[in-house]
Order: C-alpha cells, then structure tokens, then sequence
C-alpha cells in the first residue's frame, strides 16, 4: 500500500522543511466521520516521542506523547481525508495491515505504523494516566 504523508503535529518546530503549520486549519475544520479502519486507541513512535491517537467514530482525535518527561496532550479534528492538530499542523493516515501508518510530509523514510492500543499498554506512562481519566 502506498504510504501517504504526514506532518507532525509535536516535531514540526524542531524539523525545518516540514511545512508551513497554520492553526486556522484546525479551527476551521468541520469533523468528519473517521474511516472505520482508523476509529479506536492507537500508539505509535515518532522520532523520540511515543504518542496515543483515541480516534473517535465522529472524527474528533484526542492526542498525547511524551518523551523524556516532555509530555503533552492536543487535538485533531478527521476532515477531507486529513489530520488537523490543534497545533496547526496536519496528517493522513494510511491504512497498512497491524494498523495505521503516518509519515512525515518532508521525509517518507521516516514512516511508522500506529498499533491498535485500547488497553494502553504501549501508551507513555503519561498519557496512559491521560486516557484513563479523560
């Protein structure tokens, strides 16, 4: 399946050439339903961070990652097949077989795979405290 780009949400202030970010995009956004394959509990690792999507059916994404006590929570909102983090930022996700993909929008060959994550054992210890009471 062919991998489809992403920009992140946490790293884009620390990784040039990764885009434009423009908050308005989020703001602007209206919440469309989320492809039933993407709905649930995923974490996955990007750079250093290890960050939890809990996509829900309506398409509105609560997010969270932590790296070396840095830890952070946001939102995104599922619209015309995009991402948009309440950061400014944006993303598509990829449907691959274990789960999601993301990749950044710069560099491809920094892809990774999301798992299904609803008992948030993979989750940072953070943002399983997050999940649990949110």
């Amino acid at each position: 399946m062919r991998k489809i780009a992403m920009m992140l949400p946490f790293l884009a202030a620390c990784a040039p050439g990764w885009g434009p970010m423009d908050a308005r995009q989020y703001v602007h956004a209206d919440a469309e339903p989320a492809p039933e394959y993407a709905i649930g509990v995923w974490t996955g690792g990007l750079g250093p961070y290890v960050m939890t999507m809990k996509v829900a059916p309506d398409g509105h994404v609560d997010t969270c990652h932590s790296w070396n006590h840095r830890d952070a929570v946001g939102k995104a909102k599922f619209a015309g097949g995009n991402l948009y983090f309440s950061d400014g930022s944006f993303a598509v996700l990829g449907k691959t077989a274990d789960g999601i993909t993301v990749v950044p929008l710069a560099d491809e060959d920094h892809a990774s795979d999301f798992v299904r994550d609803e008992s948030l054992r993979q989750a940072a210890p953070f943002c399983e405290d997050y999940f649990q009471n949110n």
